[in-house]
Parts: C-alpha cells; sequence; structure tokens
C-alpha cells in the first residue's frame, strides 16, 4: 500500500490558536517563549482541520480539503514545532531531512529556494516511487532558539502549476518568529480538542488537570486510572472521548466541578447541564471523575487512550492521554516506548529516554522480511522522537513479527512487538 511520503516522515506531535477571520485563518502555534504566526488564505468552507495532536516538545497541526483525511488527501497543509539538538541549524535539519526522504524514494528531485542556516525555503517531488504516491511539495524551516518549525504545504499528482506553487510560496514566506515577550499568551497552553472546529482560543486555568496513569508493569489486560483536579466549579464541562489514531471525539459526558475541583455527574442544582448529562451520567456506579479505574481489555498493544474537556463557553480545555497496554523496551536507564498512530497499524512512533543526550541515536527495525531504518537525535534530557514505518508487503511465517533496535553509544534496546494486522489485534 502506498503511502503519503511526508506522513511516513513526519508522524509527529502541535500546540495552536485558530480565528477565523473572512478569506483567511490566522493560526499561531503558541509556545511558552517562542510561536510562529502564519497567514493562511484557506477556503473556509472547502478545508477542514483534520489532525493535532501535542506531546512533551513536539507538535503537529494538519488541514485537509473536503472530506478528506490525513490518511487519504489530495492537498495538504502541515504545521509543526519540534525539539532538536542545539546544534541542529535549519540547514543541517534539511539536509536530513531530504536524505530521510530519499531512503524511502531514492528519485525524489529537490531544491533549496531560499538558503540560511536558520531559514530554509525548499521544494521536493517524487514520482513513480514504489512506497508513496506522486506528490510535490513546498516546505519552509525556522530554526528558532528553543525549536525548530517546519511548515509544509503538498499535493498530490503531478507538479504543482506555477500559479499554485508560486501562490502557496508566498504563503511560507509571510510565516515569521513571534517571541513570548511580544505576546500575552506567555506561559499558557493552548491546546484544542481534536477534531472540533472551534474558533476560539482554549486555555487551560492554572491548577487545572487531568490525569491517566498506566498501573506500572501492566503488559495485557489494559486499565487506566483516570482523575481530574482544579477545574474551576463555575463552568460547565464537556468530556470527550478520543478515539486515537483516527481523532474521532466521543462525547463522554456533561460533568459540572464540586468544591475541591473534581469533575462529576450535575445534580438537580444544575438544570442547565443536567439537560445533558452525556453518555455515562446516570450509568450505575459512575458520578465522579475523582478516581475512576477504567478497564480497557482488548485494546491494542500501542495504541492510545484519550480525554479532553471543554467549558461549555469555550473558554477552556485541557486534554490528556495514555497508552494503556504499552510496547517497552529497555537496557540500563534507555528506555523506547512504541506508539501506535496509523488505522492500519503499519505506523509507529518510537519515544526514547534516558539515553545519553545530545547524540544520534540509530533505530533500525525488521519485519517480514523488510527492513526499515531511522536516524533519531536525543535531547539535552535525553529523550527523542521518531517514526517508525512499515511499507514493504507481508511475508513469510512470522509477517506480522516485527523488531526494533535503538543504538546509541552507551545502550541498545530491543522492542519487540506486531504490525499490520497482527498490531490491529489485542
Amino acid at each position: 500500500m502506498r503511502k503519503s511520503l511526508c506522513r511516513l516522515v513526519f508522524i509527529l506531535f502541535c500546540m495552536t490558536q485558530a480565528s477565523f477571520a473572512d478569506e483567511l485563518v490566522q493560526s499561531e502555534v503558541v509556545v511558552p517563549l517562542e510561536r510562529i504566526t502564519v497567514a493562511i488564505p484557506l477556503e473556509l468552507e472547502d478545508w477542514q482541520l483534520a489532525w493535532q495532536e501535542a506531546d512533551i516538545g513536539t507538535h503537529v497541526l494538519e488541514w485537509v480539503t473536503g472530506e478528506e483525511s490525513v490518511d487519504k488527501w489530495t492537498r495538504l497543509f502541515t504545521v509543526l514545532r519540534l525539539v532538536v539538538a542545539p546544534n541542529v541549524t535549519a540547514d543541517k535539519f534539511a539536509v536530513s531531512y531530504l536524505d530521510s526522504l530519499r531512503h524511502s524514494c531514492p528519485g525524489l528531485k529537490s531544491s533549496i529556494l531560499n538558503r540560511d542556516a536558520d531559514d530554509i525555503l525548499l521544494e521536493w517531488q517524487v514520482s513513480g516511487c514504489k512506497r508513496a504516491d506522486d506528490q510535490h511539495e513546498l516546505t519552509r524551516l525556522i530554526r528558532a532558539e528553543d525549536y525548530l518549525f517546519q511548515i509544509n504545504y503538498a499535493q498530490k499528482g503531478p507538479t504543482m502549476s506555477a500559479d499554485i506553487q508560486e501562490h502557496w510560496l508566498d504563503v511560507l514566506r509571510q510565516v515569521h518568529l513571534v517571541h513570548g515577550s511580544d505576546t500575552d499568551d506567555q506561559g499558557l497552553s493552548a491546546i484544542p480538542l481534536l477534531q472540533l472546529r472551534a474558533s476560539y482560543k482554549f486555555n487551560e486555568v492554572p491548577g487545572m488537570r487531568l490525569t491517566l496513569e498506566v498501573p506500572k508493569n501492566q503488559k495485557s489486560k489494559g486499565s487506566v486510572v483516570y482523575t481530574s483536579s482544579g477545574f474551576p466549579s463555575d463552568h460547565i464541562w464537556e468530556v470527550y472521548i478520543i478515539r486515537v489514531p483516527t481523532a474521532e471525539a466521543i462525547p463522554f459526558a456533561t460533568m459540572v466541578a464540586n468544591e475541591r475541583g473534581v469533575l462529576q455527574c450535575p445534580g438537580p442544582e444544575h438544570a442547565a447541564a443536567a439537560k445533558n448529562k452525556g453518555t455515562w451520567c446516570g450509568k450505575p456506579g459512575f458520578e465522579s471523575v475523582e478516581q475512576w479505574n477504567i478497564s480497557v481489555s482488548g485494546f491494542q498493544k500501542g495504541l492510545a487512550i484519550a480525554f479532553a474537556a471543554r467549558s461549555t463557553d469555550g473558554a477552556h480545555a485541557t486534554y490528556v492521554k495514555a497508552i494503556p497496554v504499552p510496547i517497552v523496551g529497555q537496557s540500563g536507564t534507555c528506555r523506547v516506548e512504541l506508539e501506535l498512530v496509523s488505522t492500519d497499524a503499519r505506523t509507529f512512533v518510537a519515544y526514547g529516554s534516558g539515553f545519553p543526550p545530545d547524540e544520534a541515536v540509530n533505530l533500525s527495525w525488521t519485519y517480514a522480511q523488510n527492513t526499515g531504518s531511522n536516524i533519531a537525535r536525543s535531547g539535552s534530557a535525553g529523550t527523542f522522537m521518531a517514526a517508525v514505518n512499515h511499507g514493504g508487503p507481508p511475508r513469510g511465517m512470522r509477517k506480522w513479527h516485527a523488531r526494533l533496535q535503538a543504538t546509541a553509544s552507551s545502550c541498545k534496546v530491543d522492542v519487540k512487538y506486531k504490525w499490520g494486522a497482527g498490531g490491529m489485534r489485542p
């Protein structure tokens, strides 16, 4: 099965604020100290925010057109914020990015349109590649003090027309970096709920918290402990379960917060919320999210479960994610966990921790007589994030079995897991 090449390389995670005005979508990717502003001339009736997810350091936000999805699209606009080693310039990152693309599609053609150590504008195009559809992409890379921002416009099919190319190059050229001192949002999180097309800001109240904790050494049954605290009692809260990786938001319950900030089902005194209690409120044994043990037996290994809460007035929101049945390998302090991020179980994200800081980590994996590889770089805290893709055909007696190795200067971690049809089964 052929895939989008850019999503094969980057299945990563984006903080954002969005406010719609006339024929522009003004989007800000917000971080505590740095952000970028992007004026995206999206036709509002045609484009939609199709995917966004955030994790520590790395964030992704993607738009598609019409009824398309991030797994099946013809046009895709992406904004990423990445944590990279201090010595990685935009120029160095561009070289690594293009090398990764060529590893999947050796016939890829690319050109640098504007080059600066900390600001790169480039394009690439691929056709006739067995592992990816024909596509043409324009990319801007901006190296800030703490992060690297990547903004892409991609289009499948033949080469973009000159008019379309110039149009989107102009959009990319207008992207600019803003520091925290220039904004009132310094220090605030602003994570919109997945698939809720809201046009207002999302801000967490200081102290407001959802948690999902996975019991230690859990290997098969699957359960998580869901807690809430610090929620303002003067709001009504819509709580959603997020289907990962499809990003579908499913209404869970409409709740209120008690005097301790714990989310609970509304009583008679909360008439507005009581009219729409949601799916779970009213079920025997469920009253609050003070400490609720959720059984998720039969869950796929490596698959995440997520919860989000949003106030009905749109003023505040928060989001939390956990993997009930983790796929983990560890050697000494070095640890690698895999998260399943595609519906066909062909793409995972590898999260590394405890590795030697600021050095290359070589990832290699074998599956069904196929091989794959990637190079990640651990940050100053010894952590990294990298895509693990399985584009080859299933074959052999153990065709759904896979093994990944992460090798650094002082450790080697082995992770055994299942992919494809095998990874889609509990």
